[in-house]
């Protein structure tokens, strides 16, 4: 959501060199002349990851002229075909959602390495210090270590590299590169406002951000009391359907699965709302889960809804939970906006 609300923002920043999202994004379009090798690169570079099979965001694979990446910031994936160095069309792969709205962890970690060592920050571009804020990156240079006494002591003179970030007024800021951990890049829109150094204003602004962070803590910890307070009825019976329901089931349960199910089960014969997220890369069997928490309500005489993201994926599991409810006292139907 965030990305579709920025999607201009995001796209002019992009063409601005020293620009955050210049060096971590890229745009594709149709018609556009675009070497193949050197996209292949940039996804490489962003840390996508090249598969024989994508599944989830943040993949990419490679047969021939086409390409198939799925972007951290659509909810399906995407082919691209290539004639030459030009592409030819792009269209969605619906079939291949975003199920689990997640970056694989490893992707995040490489990032985050990636930026640790100050591979990230170029020259020209803006940075945030952590102690005094953010300032523009003037240079990455090498000084003598020491002062011209130590200097002009026995022995070669000790060198380091230093971040040279410039702020109002003519501000200057050496950061020895060895403190890159106190240094990031500015993640932002346009040209953020820089202040002159040795002032309070930036302590003012990261004692702001951090009472915001602290207020919202607190509110996620009342809705969370009063959510522990609410009771409802519980859902029991008909467990010989259940166990009819679950001999049915045509494949044996992996372990996880297993557990997962009884975990719910559990969850819905207590007098407190369920509160559970259930996460499974796809195939792994998420849909059996439903279906028995599904059941679990019906036998006990309440309703219960599936909500899908596609028109596709609502027709696929309605025919799936038919299937597996036909034989029992159940009425499955669908709802969207073709029906």
């Amino acid at each position: 959501m965030w990305f579709q609300e920025n999607k201009e923002r995001i796209e002019r920043e992009v063409s601005v060199p020293t620009s955050w999202w210049h060096k971590h994004s890229t745009v594709v379009e149709e018609t556009a002349h675009l070497d193949r090798s050197s996209f292949l690169r940039t996804l490489d570079d962003l840390g996508y990851q090249k598969e024989s099979r994508i599944m989830s965001p943040g993949e990419f694979r490679v047969v021939g002229g086409i390409v198939d990446v799925f972007p951290i910031n659509t909810p399906t994936a995407w082919r691209i075909e290539f004639a030459g160095n030009t592409i030819e069309s792009i269209r969605a792969l619906e079939d291949i959602e975003n199920t689990q709205t997640r970056v694989p962890v490893q992707k995040i970690i490489a990032y985050r390495e990636h930026d640790a060592s100050g591979a990230a920050l170029e020259a020209g571009m803006y940075a945030v210090h952590i102690d005094h804020g953010i300032g523009k990156l003037r240079a990455i240079e090498t000084r003598e270590f020491g002062n011209a006494e130590a200097r002009a002591g026995p022995g070669p003179a000790r060198q380091e590299e230093y971040f040279v970030l410039e702020y109002a007024g003519g501000d200057i800021l050496y950061v020895p590169k060895h403190l890159t951990n106190k240094v990031s890049p500015y993640v932002g829109f346009g040209s953020p406002t820089v202040y002159r150094l040795g002032g309070n204003l930036w302590e003012k602004i990261k004692r702001k951000a951090k009472e915001d962070l602290i207020q919202t803590a607190k509110e996620l910890a009342r809705m969370y009391a009063e959510r522990d307070q609410v009771v409802r009825a519980v859902y029991s019976g008909e467990e010989d359907q259940l166990q009819a329901l679950a001999q049915s089931f045509p494949y044996s349960e992996t372990r996880d699965q297993k557990k997962t199910i009884e975990a719910v089960m559990r969850d819905m014969e207590r007098e407190r709302p369920m509160d559970r997220l259930v996460c499974g890369d796809v195939g792994f069997g998420k849909t059996e889960v439903a279906i028995r928490a599904v059941a679990k309500a019906a036998f006990a005489g309440r309703q219960a809804a599936i909500l899908a993201p596609t028109t596709v994926l609502a027709w696929q599991h309605y025919n799936t939970f038919k299937s597996r409810l036909d034989k029992f006292p159940v009425r499955i139907a669908t709802l969207s906006r073709v029906q």
